[in-house]
């Protein structure tokens, strides 16, 4: 929220299911509205209101494609007509089985194929989809990530973490830089034909 208002985003709203985060932005954020709601049944004072819907590491919470579906289906309800809606989720096929380590509420193992499935399903436009590493969605960027996320001794520096901090500091800097995130695009209108 406060990188979009740093980039000139003039009205922001945000949606929080958890009443402590959500107070936590409000406290931080003074003009930033807040609803304490949750998908897939947003309130209908947001439906077909924003330019630009984002989610970032929600829909992998989602405990099954179905639901997942259902839950971007309900961001896509959000955007105007012309509409764009942008879904960021961790590429499951880096991350193995620390996608449900990492944060255990993980349901949804969520990669760029089965997101564009879903928009498929949902007959929205893809405008854009790849794997971001190092913060990029560049092909080069991105692949020299992977290459890095392969070779870098993740099990020893978390070793080494737990022995010195009490955290696994691999598994923190590879989910962080190394391993990619799904990066989906979705527009809900093309050529004025509402899709």
């Amino acid at each position: 929220a406060q990188e979009l208002v740093k980039q000139g985003v003039l009205n922001y709203v945000g949606v929080e299911p958890s009443s402590v985060l959500a107070a936590m932005v409000r406290s931080t954020m003074v003009d930033c509205v807040v609803h304490e709601d949750r998908l897939p049944n947003l309130s209908t004072t947001l439906k077909a209101k924003f330019d630009l819907v984002i989610a970032v590491h929600v829909v992998e919470h989602a405990t099954s494609g179905y639901e997942a579906r259902a839950w971007i289906l309900d961001l896509i309800h959000c955007a105007k007509d012309t509409g764009t809606i942008v879904v960021v989720c961790p590429h499951t096929p880096d991350y193995k089985m620390r996608f449900w380590d990492i944060d255990w509420s993980h349901g949804f193992p969520t990669s760029v194929n089965n997101l564009s499935q879903i928009a498929s399903d949902l007959q929205v436009h893809v405008k854009k989809s790849g794997i971001m590493r190092l913060g990029s969605l560049n092909p080069i960027i991105s692949s020299i990530g992977f290459i890095v996320g392969r070779v870098i001794p993740v099990r020893l520096l978390n070793l080494l973490g737990r022995a010195t901090v009490g955290r696994e500091l691999g598994t923190g800097l590879a989910s962080a830089l190394f391993w990619g995130n799904a990066v989906i695009e979705l527009r809900t209108n093309v050529g004025n034909k509402k899709i």
